[in-house]
C-alpha cells in the first residue's frame, strides 16, 4: 500500500512535536478523503506497526493517540 510506505516515511522524518503532530494529521486525512472512515482505524493500526518497524516507538504512538483538530 502506496499511503502506507509514504505516510510512515513522511511522519518518521519530521524533527519536532509540532511538525510530527502536522504530518499525521495529513497522512490520516488524506487517506480519509481517498477511501473513506470506515477504513481508517485498520490505516491507523497498519501506520503505527511500520513506525515501530522503523524504529520509531514515540511516533508510532502518537499516531495511534492522535486526536485531530
Amino acid at each position: 500500500m502506496m499511503e502506507l510506505a509514504r505516510g510512515s516515511s513522511y511522519i518518521a522524518s519530521t524533527l519536532t512535536p509540532a511538525t510530527q503532530r502536522a504530518a499525521i494529521q495529513e497522512v490520516l486525512q488524506e487517506f480519509r478523503a481517498q477511501h473513506g472512515a470506515e477504513k481508517l482505524f485498520i490505516f491507523r493500526e497498519l501506520l503505527a506497526e511500520s513506525l515501530e518497524k522503523r524504529q520509531n516507538p514515540h511516533a508510532a504512538q502518537a499516531v495511534l493517540t492522535f486526536e485531530p483538530l
